[in-house]
């Protein structure tokens, strides 16, 4: 039997998703009654696809071919909304430039509204298939310190979003591609889990991750999204049964003598210990690798390499610029003010597209003084 808050909610969702795609057409002031009934019903159906998403993924237990579908039709309705604002966004500015408004139209209005629906399919059918597609992405980075160890294989993991584009199936694929990359130790920079991972996923993950073999073990930093979830005694209880250490501002001696500070979130956490305060509990003539979720600067240089993630490498073109703002250690391999890798995750949120971006495990070749 469906529930009548189930009912009322599908009506509500029925009738916001009408009155938003009728406020949109008058925005662009289409007159043509063709032209609007297309355009409605473009607008209306992609976006109940991307409001359902949002009511629906955290139900379900494994993504068949109709939630591809809903993820597909999530990333049409965005990159339309992002192309119909860039250009008239474009016209705007022309207007304003030219102190003059545009009364012709080398094209007619109908034809660019026409033309911006196809790109929308054609890049959120590219950016929905791209996005899961996974590299391997490796780096080399040399430490002056002297380590039982010539060379240290890490692989780095971080912002899979468990059960927002991928479900256990395409987690499988992950672990598989970690394995097959034979790493001393397993690192996890926060956001595996977010709001939308069920309680489907995080049993079913346990078995998955167990698979992970490396030679020193698996450790683990929360982020930002694992913190929407009240209780999380049960992300501990998932990753212990898992066989997977979570690091909470605290030190940890790994693989005999390497030293691991994991840090604790800063977004929900800003009163967190500082690195400093941390490092007193290292040995400083040790290597000293920092796990934190967001590629934040500490005052504290003493390390020799941090590993984040958070960004996502903006996601979707242009927000690569902004978030490039905002952190300016946003993705890629930095050696100032101290060595550090900021990953742009495996997985997406939000949107389940990547255009600009790649989702990515990352593989850090660490070289000591032997």
């Amino acid at each position: 039997m469906v529930s009548i808050f189930k009912l009322l909610l599908l009506v509500f969702l029925i009738i916001i998703t009408g009155y938003t795609a009728y406020k949109y057409i008058g925005i662009l002031r289409i007159k043509n009654k063709k032209v609007k009934r297309g355009l409605y019903t473009f607008l209306y159906f992609f976006q109940f696809m991307f409001i359902l998403r949002f009511f629906l993924l955290p139900r379900l237990s494994t993504h068949g071919w109709y939630v591809l579908f809903i993820l597909w039709s999530t990333s049409v309705f965005f990159m339309f909304i992002i192309l119909s604002f860039a250009f008239f966004a474009f016209v705007s500015i022309y207007n304003i430039i030219q102190k003059r408004m545009i009364r012709k139209w080398y094209v007619p209005r109908r034809d660019i509204i026409a033309i911006l629906m196809v790109f929308s399919i054609i890049v959120g059918t590219y950016s929905t298939v791209h996005a899961r597609q996974i590299q391997m992405t490796s780096y080399y980075v040399h430490v002056n310190k002297e380590s039982v160890h010539k060379e240290l294989r890490i692989a780095y993991l971080a912002d899979i979003h468990l059960g927002n584009s991928i479900d256990i199936k395409k987690l499988q694929s992950i672990v598989d591609k970690v394995n097959n990359a034979n790493p001393d130790i397993v690192l996890f920079g926060g956001d595996i889990f977010d709001e939308l991972t069920n309680d489907y996923h995080l049993k079913k993950s346990i078995d998955v991750f167990k698979q992970l073999d490396p030679s020193y073990g698996s450790y683990y930093v929360f982020g930002n999204h694992e913190e929407h979830r009240k209780n999380l005694d049960i992300y501990y209880q998932t990753l212990e049964d898992a066989g997977i250490t979570p690091i909470v501002d605290d030190v940890m001696v790994v693989a005999d003598d390497i030293q691991l500070i994991g840090r604790d979130d800063y977004s929900n956490h800003k009163d967190r210990p500082t690195l400093e305060s941390l490092a007193k509990k290292a040995d400083p003539t040790k290597p000293i690798i920092v796990l934190d979720h967001q590629p934040i600067i500490d005052d504290y240089h003493d390390v020799d390499l941090q590993l984040s993630g958070h960004t996502h490498d903006g996601q979707i073109f242009p927000y690569n610029l902004l978030v490039a703002i905002q952190f300016p250690h946003s993705y890629g391999y930095f050696k100032e003010p101290y060595q550090m890798i900021t990953t742009s995750g495996a997985g997406t949120w939000g949107v389940p597209a990547r255009l600009g971006s790649e989702s990515e495990i990352v593989i850090v070749n660490m070289m000591m003084e032997h």
